[in-house]
This record gives C-alpha cells, structure tokens and sequence, in this order.
C-alpha cells in the first residue's frame, strides 16, 4: 500500500472510481485528520479490476495520480513466447488478466475431448481431471494432441498449470497471484511484479484416468459428435469488461493453436456465435478460426 499525495480534486475522482469499480480498489480511504503534514492525501488500495495498464486510462487528465500504487491480482507468470503469440492475434492487447486460464480451459477441454472419443458433454467432463494429473507430462499442445490421439494416459502442463492438476473435484490445486506497481507514467512497472504461489500441489488427484474412447483418426462426424464447438460469453461491457480483451485473445489463441496441430477428433475446433451483441466476437471467429458457425 502507497499514500499518494494529491489534490482533493483528484481525490474525489479517485474515490469516485473506487466506489464504481466492484472489481476494483478494495477499499479507499482518508488518513485520520490528525494528520496534519498531508491533510490532501489519499491511500488506494489496488486488487484485481484496477491493477491493470487500462486504468489509467479513467484519469487521462491527472497524469501521475497512480504513480507509486500497489496491490495484487490474479496472475501467472507468463514467459516472453506466449505473450508474444497473444499479440499475434490481437496486437493491441494491454494486459493478460484470466489469459492464461483461458487458453489452458480451451486446451484442455480440447484433449479431454480427443480423449473420450467424443464431444459428449458428458464423456469429456470424466476426461477432465485425468488430463492434467496421473499420466506423461506435456506442456503444449504440439506435444500433448499426439499423445491423445493415441490414447496415452496425459497430464498437461501449459501456461497456468505448472505445479500440479486438478484435483479430485476439478479445481486447479495450484495458483498464483502477483503484487504489483504503477510507475510514474500510470502504467504498470512489469520489472516491480512480485509472483505468489497459493495452492499445495499435493492435492491433485491420484485417481485413475477414466478409459479413453475410441480414437479414430478419421474423426467421422456420425461417430463422435465432431467438429468440437466452443461458445464464448464474455463480458463487453461493465465491471468485468476488463477481463474481455485477455480471455477473447487468448481463446481465440488456443483454437488457431489446436487447428494448427491438425484439431480434435479429425476436425477443426469451431468458433459458435450468432447473437447481435457478439459481433466482434463472430468477428474473430472468423479471422482466426478455421470454420465458422
């Protein structure tokens, strides 16, 4: 936590901000009046839907306001190769909030799927676990399709799943979350972000992988229900709106990806979408996706 010293104008737009953001600053408030030296200053506290380049944006007209703030958000650390391959798609992306979750949840859904042989709902949720714990570990979908292809017991390791898998009830046993700083031009100061380990890796589960389907390269559409269809619902507008940019890219990332290493079960992954509202989103289904519904 940083005091920062400003004007009580800018201390109502950022008070204002805090109020407005239920993301945002947990908690905003005054230094007790006996504090004479700074009777204009103001404490922020930062967490998840403000420590992000785009905040900074709501007080264009206060240059220096976040200077010197700090607080935490969900994180991973995520290396200079996948970031790289996210601007691939979206080149004007400023931050990775959820974009690691997000490609791992396609990723793994993806080879649950070629595992169970099927796009049944229901055959892939009993893949799911199994696929982050238990089996030959891989880190990428290059390495990890063939393996399911070929039935192999697998346990995933990509972006945010490095520690351990799931455990028994489908939660990741491991996660993160990072501390970090506004520098003096209101913009996150990425050599001051300081990663925390949370979870215990020794609660991924031990059960069994459940017995894969038949693999059929061919993948027949009569037989397994493919191509495999992912639908997205992200957040537009609001207080999750920040979270859009990251999770669109990087699901959009994870399906180019995934074609690209030939699909599941003998097809292409496709993009579902035909609601006025997800225009962009169709859109980027159908820049980045090989098929389109």
């Amino acid at each position: 936590t940083t005091t920062m010293r400003v004007s009580r104008g800018a201390r109502r737009a950022a008070t204002s901000a805090c109020a407005a953001l239920l993301l945002g600053i947990a908690a905003c408030e005054q230094p007790a009046t006996s504090d004479d030296s700074n009777p204009g200053s103001v404490r922020l506290y930062g967490t998840d839907g403000n420590m992000i380049n785009t905040f900074g944006d709501e007080f264009k007209e206060q240059a220096g306001l976040l200077a010197g703030m700090k607080g935490t958000t969900p994180l991973t650390p995520l290396s200079d190769g996948f970031k790289q391959r996210l601007f691939g798609v979206d080149p004007k992306l400023g931050d990775f909030v959820y974009a690691a979750e997000t490609y791992d949840a396609i990723v793994i859904s993806s080879l649950a799927a070629q595992l169970a042989g099927s796009t049944k709902p229901s055959a892939i949720a009993r893949q799911i676990n199994g696929v982050t714990a238990g089996g030959t570990e891989c880190d990428g979908i290059g390495d990890c399709l063939p393996l399911a292809r070929q039935g192999k017991d697998i346990a995933y390791r990509g972006v945010s799943l490095k520690r351990g898998g799931f455990t028994d009830v489908g939660e990741p046993s491991t996660a993160s979350y990072a501390t970090m700083h506004f520098g003096a031009t209101d913009r996150l100061d990425d050599n001051k972000t300081e990663y925390v380990g949370a979870g215990d890796e020794s609660t991924t589960t031990t059960k069994p992988a459940p017995r894969p389907g038949k693999q059929s390269p061919g993948g027949a559409a009569g037989e397994t229900g493919a191509p495999l269809v992912f639908g997205g619902l992200l957040p537009k507008t609001g207080d999750l709106a920040l979270a859009y940019p990251p999770m669109g890219t990087a699901a959009a990332l994870a399906v180019k990806e995934i074609n690209a290493a030939g699909g599941v079960l003998g097809e292409n992954v496709v993009c579902w979408c035909n609601r006025p509202w997800c225009v962009e989103i169709a859109a980027l289904c159908r820049d980045h996706f090989a098929q389109f519904f």
